[in-house]
């Protein structure tokens, strides 16, 4: 009696050995297996093998789980026939500087919805470096005439910034307004004095944050003018400027301009006037009077019998007509109208 009930039981755990043996054998399928991830700056990509196929597996579901989110943040899908994810339906954008745990589930029809099936696996892996955002504007704390105080904060991203540069320059507010050369500081914290400025003067500063993959693009501007220095200031100028004074230029004077333009409108007008009245003297003045007979006997000259002039007589006459006669001018005297031609043409 003791024998078979030994036996019975020595059955009964044979039975319960093969059944788990038959369950593991069954559970042994649509494994996915050999999984291989490949970071990049902003993707981890994989690959992976699916050993004991059933034929069930339609496509896998890629899941990127960022650490301590417990959640996915990104996932894709990839159809059986492939076993990379070079084959996703959608490329996710990681972030970088971040650990991600991969997860590859084998998914099979249950009806009309997909269900899981087989067995996933898991891997995890960082993102690699990569250069920062742009961050915001940096913030002016303080400002005096010939130094700045600035504050900004560290750009949205999970890799160490190594450093930042403040880039400024700027353009004077006096004098020929003259443009300051690009300058650059360095700073390992999210803070910084610049000094050496020059005093009233417009500035604009962007800060560049730096990892080890890099620079980053800069921030938006912010621009800030420093003070007046003091007293002395006035007289005595920076020595990187070219101008003779520090205040700014004072604006045209527009009534000034109009009364010189009329001024200037008036002499010429005088000018004109001069000139055409000057014209119309000289052609009135160098016109030869129209010479008369005179019948004076004092005037009239001796004549030989053949009607010649004599030589002694013929220098103080000339002959001229009129109408048709001819008489003689006496030229003892010069006419007056050559004196007043005479000084028009020296004037």
């Amino acid at each position: 009696m003791v024998e078979l009930s030994r036996s019975l039981v020595y059955l009964g755990c044979l039975l319960v050995s093969s059944t788990l043996q038959i369950q593991t054998v069954r559970a042994a399928k649509d494994v996915v297996s050999q999984l291989k991830l490949y970071p990049q700056k902003t993707m981890i990509d994989a690959t992976w093998e699916l050993q004991e196929p059933t034929g069930e597996v339609i496509r896998y579901l890629v899941s990127w789980i960022p650490d301590g989110v417990g959640v996915a943040t990104a996932s894709c899908y990839v159809n059986s026939s492939a076993t990379s994810t070079s084959a996703c339906d959608v490329y996710p954008t990681l972030d970088s500087c971040t650990l991600y745990t991969v997860t590859v589930q084998p998914k099979a029809l249950g009806g009309s919805t997909q269900i899981n099936t087989g067995t996933p696996a898991s891997a995890a892996a960082y993102t690699l470096q990569d250069v920062p955002p742009a961050g915001s504007p940096p913030e002016v704390s303080s400002v005096a005439s010939r130094s700045v105080t600035l504050t900004w904060t560290k750009p949205a991203t999970k890799c160490e910034v190594v450093n930042y540069t403040v880039v400024y320059s700027g353009q004077v507010m006096w004098g020929n307004h003259a443009t300051l050369e690009v300058n650059s500081a360095y700073s390992k914290t999210t803070t910084i004095n610049i000094a050496g400025l020059t005093p009233y003067s417009n500035y604009s500063f962007s800060v560049v944050a730096a990892t080890a993959a890099g620079k980053g693009e800069p921030s938006l501007p912010t621009y800030c003018v420093t003070q007046e220095d003091d007293d002395n200031f006035r007289k005595n100028l920076n020595n990187d400027s070219t101008s003779t004074s520090s205040f700014p230029p004072s604006e045209p004077n527009i009534g000034l301009i109009v009364g010189m333009l009329v001024g200037i409108s008036l002499f010429l007008m005088v000018l004109g006037l001069l000139i055409y009245f000057r014209r119309q003297i000289g052609a009135s003045c160098c016109k030869e009077a129209p010479a008369k007979h005179i019948e004076s006997p004092s005037n009239k000259i001796e004549r030989d019998t053949a009607g010649n002039i004599p030589l002694a007589d013929q220098r103080y006459t000339q002959m001229s007509s009129d109408a048709g006669s001819q008489y003689e001018i006496p030229l003892l005297t010069p006419p007056p109208q050559l004196k007043i031609c005479f000084m028009y043409i020296l004037y």
